[in-house]
């Protein structure tokens, strides 16, 4: 039997250029700060066999609780739609262990910011996560940030 040939209509490469916006976009030149890689090292030390996700979107993390109907449902996706954590620490199940936010001095001093971190705290608190937030300058010690997730009789795990 013989297979007749077949055309296939393929879609433009990914990686050209674009014709439609030319030169609009770079490429960032780091996708984590050096602050915020110093912090990722420090979080995969202390969980060598988890799997640690940066800049994660909150409603990625956090979903809003069957009940609420219509504004009260879409008032609260929005108070976590627009925010960001900084990792998100997961078991092997993808299972969330923690979340992880680093803060550079400049955005603790910031009103803006200092309103959104409240609103963060309360939402990852009535989520029952464990949050914990460190400042670059003063970094726990991995063990020390292992403990303060996981308790002090934490295993390598």
């Amino acid at each position: 039997m013989r297979l007749g040939r077949r055309t296939a209509i393929l879609p433009p490469p990914c990686n050209g250029p674009s014709a439609e916006l030319p030169g609009l976009y770079l490429l960032r030149p780091r996708f984590l700060s050096k602050a915020e890689s110093v912090v990722y090292l420090l979080i995969k030390a202390a969980f060598p066999r988890h799997d640690i996700f940066a800049r994660v979107r909150l409603a990625d993390v956090l979903q809003v609780k069957i009940g609420p109907q219509g504004m009260e449902r879409l008032r609260a996706f929005r108070k976590i739609a627009n925010q960001h954590v900084g990792f998100v620490v997961c078991d092997r199940d993808m299972t969330i262990v923690a979340i992880v936010d680093s803060k550079e001095p400049e955005q603790v001093q910031n009103p803006r910011e200092q309103k959104l971190e409240i609103i963060k705290q309360r939402c990852l608190q009535a989520a029952q996560v464990k949050y914990l937030c460190v400042y670059p300058p003063t970094l726990p010690r991995y063990r020390e940030l292992r403990e303060q997730i996981l308790g002090p009789a934490a295993e390598l795990v």
